[in-house]
This record gives C-alpha cells, structure tokens and sequence, in this order.
C-alpha cells in the first residue's frame, strides 16, 4: 500500500484544516514546528470509543472512560528493563520546577510541600526526613497550658544495657544481669529494666543505675519511676537522675530502723523497674 503524505508549500509553511462554519477560519493543524494546534474544547480522541481525551476547556483535562487502568509510566516492565533503567521516574510539579510528586522506578515515591521533601516511602513502610512528622495541628489544643509541639517526629523501640555509675560519688555494682529495653514516642522516654548485683564497692549502700538510651531533658530531668526490689530488704529508689549525668536512677539500701547506710560490698540484689521522662528532641 503507498503512504499518503501531506506536504507543506516548498519553503516552509504550514498544513491547514478547513473546519466547520464555527472555527471562523481555517486552522493551522500542524505548524512549521511540528505542533499540533486545537482551540479549546477540541480534544485529542484515542481508542476504538474515545476511551482516551485530552484536551483544554480552561482545564487542561486527560479523561480516561475505557475499561482498565489509566497508566502513566516510563518506558520497561520487566525487572531487567527496571534494573537498566533505574533512573527513570515520573515526577509531578504543580509549579514548573517545583516537584510535588516524585516515583522512582523500583524504589521510593516521594511526597513534596513547596519543594521540600516531606516523606516517602520505603521498604518498610512510610519515612520522613529529621524534623518532618505527622501533623496534629488541626485538632484542639489542651486548656490551661502552653502548646509546645503538635508533630509527632520520632518512633524508636530498642534494646539497651544499664550501667552501673552516673555519680563518681557512688558506689559501682558488680552485675550478674543487665536487661533493658525502651521505646521512644515523640519526646517522651519509657524503659523497662531488670538488673541484679552481688555487690557494692566504692560507697556504702549506695549506686546509680544508668546507661539509659537518651539523656533528659536539660531543662526539666523529673519523671516517674515504678520499682519492684527483691532480696534487698529496705532498698529504696531516690528518684531519676539527668541533666549532666545521663539518664537513670538512684538506689540506696540504709540501716534496718536508723539513719545512714550500711557497707554494701557484699550485699546483692535485684530490681525490676519502669521508668518515663523527657528528652530535649
């Protein structure tokens, strides 16, 4: 079968439509650039029932109504061509130049406010970049308080080792055990410990436990702290400790009905204990 051709004036020019009454004039469908060229409302129809539009009304509209999926990707659909072509992506900017959507072929797809990386995601779910969370400055604020922070930026769950020491004043524990674990929500800390010793040197009765995964907030150290002691008889929990120190708690073990403490060296224990404080991020 011979190709059809249509064929510009020698010299340049243009390829021209003579449309309906209602164009006014003939069109210059093709230009001497290679552009096609509709009015609005004219649409580009592709597909045995116009399943494919695209076309502007003052809307840039792409409409898909054919059955199926609507599918915008770059070129390759096996694993080989994805490999090879590892840096093709489709990338959405609402602004020329700025991004507001970015999908990496086999990897992330990146979410952006203003040009600014927000999150993304990852073989393990969803990921946000340091000082990026999720926002709950929408909901209602506390009464009678002062909003320090709607953004939840951090989640972190671990294991950890609690140390004797935090105090060079005190004394220094000879371990048997040393388990600890913790899980971090935002700025506030909570672990979990059990801890046993055959004895205290250094100072009578009295030893810090610390090696907590995060210090304390330096401008406020308080927390709570919930003890279950054994084989210690009158031990007692002063309290957490911070600022300077670290993080962790202090124990002391004092005379059996008087004031003062008694020599530990030789005395054991052990201590279960769950403690919450704050950090400063």
């Amino acid at each position: 079968m011979s190709d059809i051709k249509l064929k510009a004036a020698n010299g340049g020019g243009s390829i021209s439509i003579k449309g309906p009454s209602t164009l006014g004039s003939d069109r210059d469908l093709v230009d001497t650039s290679g552009n096609i060229n509709l009015l609005d409302s004219q649409k580009v129809k592709v597909g045995t029932d116009d399943d494919l539009q695209i076309y502007h009304d003052g809307v840039s509209r792409i409409l898909h109504s054919g059955a199926g999926n609507l599918l915008i990707a770059t070129e390759g659909d096996s694993a080989e061509d994805l490999y090879l072509r590892a840096k093709d992506k489709v990338v959405l900017q609402p602004n020329n130049g700025n991004d507001g959507v970015i999908c990496n072929a086999a990897g992330s797809t990146a979410l952006y406010h203003n040009n600014t990386l927000q999150c993304e995601t990852s073989a393990t779910g969803l990921a946000f970049p340091s000082g990026k969370g999720i926002d709950f400055s929408a909901t209602g604020d506390g009464t009678g308080g002062t909003n320090v922070s709607e953004l939840l930026d951090d989640y972190e769950e671990g294991n950890f080792t609690p140390t004797s020491g935090g105090w060079s004043a005190l004394g220094t524990a000879s371990y048997n055990t040393q388990w600890g674990r913790y899980v971090k929500i935002g700025s506030q800390v909570t672990v979990h410990c059990y801890v046993s010793w055959s004895s205290i040197s250094g100072a009578s009765g009295v030893h810090a436990i610390g090696g907590f995964p995060f210090a304390h907030s330096s401008s406020n150290y308080s927390g709570a702290c919930w003890t279950h002691p054994e084989n210690m008889g009158d031990a007692r929990v002063s309290g957490l400790f911070g600022n300077g120190y670290g993080s962790g708690i202090l124990l002391y073990v004092p005379n059996s009905g008087a004031q003062g403490y008694v020599s530990a060296d030789t005395n054991g224990g052990i201590i279960r204990f769950t403690c919450i404080y704050h950090t400063d991020a």
